[in-house]
């Protein structure tokens, strides 16, 4: 009967060389310059010519039953000399041939290490993803385990703190593999230095050596601006596994060696045990031909300028193309992400134009590939358009596939905020003149701009309640009324039956109740622009409107208001009071009677605070706490420090805030009557602009001409309204000047 184990082993397909045996069946189809394989990494430049004329010098001078004959366990003698004394020169180490063991191949010195270092099934060897797959087939030939620690994406260097906990009582070694098959990223001297201090530490808590082996058949394959550091200069227990595979080009003929400085703890050990561990696996005298044509050619290597230039054409034309790659600092591999999610799926499309490439779930990386580059530089430069359209074949999709996903709203437009100088600024209802002198009083109390600010603002809060003669728990602040109003839609108008707002408003409301996923329909003012709360009976979802209306500027008179919040005492009302400041009586007492009654305030407009964003809402306190409840579940911090503190001190300010009030409201009704002498037509403005028609001349017109002499008004290009002019009162002197150029426009 067979082994199970060698039953299930010879069941488990090597992916990469399935995807080479498709690649040899495409190409008898489609022809062999048709197919772009990057699934092996077998060198592509030919090996020195010294390789050859050694081993056809050694096959006619030297002795053939020398040449083809058994060598010592440990190898040539000579030829591990060669070697010592070559790392010497290159390290700056002080080896002897009793430092190598030479092997058949990097496989061999690996499967030794392991086989060496395990004892006990339960014996473990920590390495990291994404790694060559044998290395599983070399632990579990060894009769232990592999760990493998998931990949840090980022830039492929180690997890410590995955890695440290890991590492345990079973922990016998620590596998690295520097330049990176799959990835070719290159550990930093950094990474070295700190893998090096902590398996000290760990060795001392868990008492016993802990080793670092070091498979290095890449080391001479490494690109500009990167290092290969010598592991064992940092840390005395390491095995340094190597091949001749690659830096001579000579994987078929089977050489590498194990390197093993003195200073490690079991040094005199150590040469026994690999002669013992390799006729345990049967790794028995390495070929002696190509030992000793080795030893004669140890300090040289293929011409390696060819992975050079390959990955600097291949790294950078995928990239550019959108791919996302950590950079090869060695090797011949790139290991760039998968445009979705399925590695396996994205092989097996790009097969679609010919381009064999290798799933990283193999290497312990799902979601990424392997794309050697070990092939002629031809065809890297003529798949790399196919791989262009395989991607873009993805961007296809995924633009379908998230544009299908995106939220459609037609966003609300504010009005320009133009940066030139000498600008009089009429189009945004922003106050003309400047702040409480209590702002700049209170600049000098924020301090603590490095902290959180306090998420509820209970200064400001407190503040606010008290100025209007609330608790503060029936007091909700946010970033200007605007935020206000959103967090409102988001909290109360939740139903299915529509919300109700006026067609002619503040243009926010059909936003947000878009973007939100709201069912509204909007009331039709009258002729003269003026609500009707009659439209407002009937079963809906909830009410919002302004008042002041904007832009028209019209008031609902406070009996009207409670007229609608009495017939909609089963939804929420909101009445968003920007402008009542500024004319009109406050819908805020009513909240007293009617539990389901928001009112809004803002600090932008009457309080010459626009650009500090600070609005705040009043109502019974469930209604407040439920709009808590949804801000500090997106977002706890939503006032920040500035405005907590200098909005406390503005609304303390009451002289100051009559005084600009009332000078907005002077200039206003001055205005008023300025502009029917021009011809012009207006609502009854109880707000901080009026709402002009000209009895001739068009408001686009008007808007365009003002613009060119640096005077902004506000034009809507909406149905109803496209010829009217919203004009915000600004300082007598600024409306003086508009009205001039009025006269001059329409003479």
């Amino acid at each position: 009967m067979l082994s199970r184990e060698i039953v299930e082993l010879s069941k488990q397909h090597s992916v990469i060389r399935d995807i080479f045996e498709f690649g040899m069946k495409r190409a008898k189809i489609v022809g062999e310059e048709n197919v772009f394989d990057f699934s092996i990494g077998n060198p592509s430049v030919p090996a020195p010519a010294k390789v050859d004329e050694e081993a056809i010098r050694m096959l006619q001078e030297e002795d053939p039953v020398t040449i083809h004959g058994y060598t010592s366990n440990a190898g040539v003698l000579e030829v591990r000399e060669a070697i010592a004394q070559s790392l010497n020169r290159r390290f700056q180490t002080h080896y002897t041939a009793a430092n190598i063991f030479m092997t058949i191949g990097a496989a061999a010195a690996l499967g030794i290490c392991f086989r060496t270092l395990i004892d006990h099934p339960e014996d473990e060897v920590i390495t990291f993803a994404p790694y060559f797959p044998e290395y599983q087939v070399y632990a579990q030939g060894a009769g232990g385990k592999l760990t493998v620690i998931p990949a840090e994406t980022t830039s492929f260097q180690i997890d410590f703190h995955k890695l440290e906990a890991a590492i345990n009582e079973h922990t016998k070694a620590v596998l690295i593999n520097s330049p990176n098959n799959p990835s070719g990223v290159v550990y930093s001297k950094e990474t070295i230095q700190k893998l090096a201090d902590l398996l000290e530490r760990k060795q001392k808590e868990l008492g016993h050596s802990i080793y670092i082996i070091t498979d290095e058949p890449y080391r001479e394959i490494v690109y500009r601006g990167f290092e290969v550091p010598y592991v064992p200069h940092y840390y005395k227990n390491t095995l340094v596994t190597y091949s001749f595979s690659k830096s001579l080009s000579l994987p078929g003929e089977r050489v590498g060696y194990i390197a093993v400085p003195s200073e490690a703890e079991d040094f005199e050990d150590l040469l026994p045990c690999f002669i013992a561990s390799a006729r345990l696996l049967s790794y028995v005298s390495v070929p002696a031909l190509y030992q000793k044509v080795i030893g004669k050619c140890v300090d040289m290597t293929a011409d390696l300028s060819i992975y050079q230039k390959n990955k600097d054409i291949f790294y950078q034309g995928l990239v550019d193309m959108g791919y996302e790659c950590v950079e090869p600092g060695g090797a011949f591999y790139l290991f760039p992400k998968a445009p979705e999610a399925d590695a396996g799926a994205f092989c097996e499309r790009a097969k679609k134009y010919d381009l064999l490439i290798v799933p990283g779930d193999s290497f312990g990386c799902p979601g990424y590939v392997r794309v050697s580059y070990c092939v002629p530089t031809q065809r890297i430069e003529k798949a790399l358009p196919l791989f262009k359209q395989l991607i873009e074949e993805y961007k296809e999709e995924d633009m379908k596939t998230w544009r299908d996903n995106v939220r459609q709203v037609v966003p609300y437009t504010p009005g320009e905020q133009p940066k030139e100088q000498g600008v009089i600024k009429l189009n945004t209802n922003e106050n003309p003149y400047p702040p409480s002198p209590k702002v700049m009083e209170a600049m000098k109390d924020i301090c603590n701009l490095r902290k959180y600010p306090d998420p509820g603002a209970v200064d400001l809060v407190e503040a606010i309640a008290d100025y209007h003669g609330f608790s503060k728990d029936e007091v909700f602040v946010g970033v200007g009324s605007d935020d206000v109003l959103a967090i409102a839609f988001l909290t109360f108008f939740n139903g299915k039956n529509p919300i109700l707002f006026p067609d002619i408003t503040y243009s926010f409301y059909d936003v947000w109740a878009d973007l939100f996923q709201i069912p509204y329909e909007t009331k039709a003012l009258d002729e003269q622009f003026q609500i009707h709360s009659e439209d407002y009976y009937g079963e809906n979802g909830g009410v919002v409107f302004p008042n002041p209306n904007a832009p028209t500027g019209e008031l609902l008179h406070i009996e009207a208001v409670e007229d609608i919040i009495r017939h909609n005492q089963d939804v929420v009302v909101i009445v968003d009071e920007a402008y009542i400041d500024f004319g009109g009586e406050t819908a805020k007492e009513l909240t007293r009677k009617y539990d389901n009654l928001l009112v809004v305030q803002t600090y932008s407009k009457s309080r010459s605070l626009a650009g500090l964003r600070i609005g705040y809402a009043i109502g019974n306190k469930e209604l407040i706490k439920a709009m808590n409840d949804v801000k500090y579940s997106f977002n706890s911090y939503t006032m920040n420090e500035p405005s907590i503190v200098l909005g406390t001190a503005v609304i303390k300010d009451e002289a100051y805030f009559q005084k600009t009030k009332n000078q907005i409201v002077e200039t206003r009704e001055w205005f008023k009557k300025e502009m029917k002498k021009l011809g012009f037509s207006f609502a009854d403005s109880k707000a901080n602009f009026i709402f002009a028609e000209h009895k001739e001349a068009k408001a686009k017109d008007i808007f365009e001409a003002a613009k060119k002499e640096k005077i902004y008004v506000r034009y809507f290009s909406k149905p109803r309204i496209d010829n009217y002019l919203r004009i915000t009162i600004g300082t007598r002197e600024e409306m003086e000047i508009f009205l001039n150029f009025l006269k001059k426009y329409l003479a």
